[in-house]
């Protein structure tokens, strides 16, 4: 089936270097920096031709992503990446690079990064999406001993797909061994210079 990719992440976050992989792939890459007002004719023209497409923006909130998702109907399979990765760890990135079509000093990057962390809005399967991947990109300099974080009570972890386990009505009691099952509904494969774990939702 074709495929729609809609990459999320704050400027430095290595959403290029991602989709390059794509590109490499046959992917069509949509990027409104290097592309300009023009993106959005660009992917038009892919969906017509039935191209397999990575959208490659910051994609920060829902506005920004459904302008993208509703040719489902159009035979494609739309899914979403999600790329986790700390402000700071951005910014240091961010300036090590040179020639970006548009943030060209720590100020325009520093701008970038609040657009993102002010206005994101966590991606979510109703908005349209088949699968929502998550990455957690890692840097060599950022490189430490391996750690697991264990996270039952959505301190961390999205639980919105398990809390109905824990209602109490008149008839049932909250299922704590089946709000703990569900927390194993995760597969890991690596990509390169990144970990990538999907996201199963009921």
């Amino acid at each position: 089936m074709k495929q729609i990719l809609i990459l999320v992440g704050p400027a430095g976050s290595g959403k290029s270097t991602l989709s390059q992989d794509y590109v490499n792939e046959g992917y069509v890459r949509i990027n409104q920096d290097d592309q300009g007002k023009e993106h959005l004719e660009l992917f038009n023209r892919a969906v017509e031709k039935g191209k397999n497409i990575v959208i490659d923006r910051m994609n920060f909130n829902k506005d920004q992503r459904k302008r993208y998702i509703p040719h489902a109907s159009k035979g494609y399979r739309v899914t979403c990446t999600l790329i986790i990765k700390s402000e700071d760890h951005c910014l240091h990135d961010m300036l090590k690079r040179e020639g970006h079509p548009t943030i060209l000093t720590e100020a325009n990057a520093k701008s970038a990064l609040n657009t993102f962390f002010s206005k994101f809005e966590y991606p979510e399967k109703e908005e349209g999406f088949e699968e929502i991947s998550r990455i957690y990109f890692r840097h060599p300099q950022y490189e430490g001993d391996e750690c697991m974080i264990v996270d039952i009570d959505g301190t961390v972890a999205n639980i919105e797909h398990r809390l109905h386990f824990l209602e109490k009505t008149e008839k049932f009691k909250p299922n704590w061994p089946k709000f703990l099952s569900a927390c194993d509904k995760y597969i890991s494969i690596s990509r390169k210079n990144f970990k990538i774990q999907n996201d199963f939702f009921d």
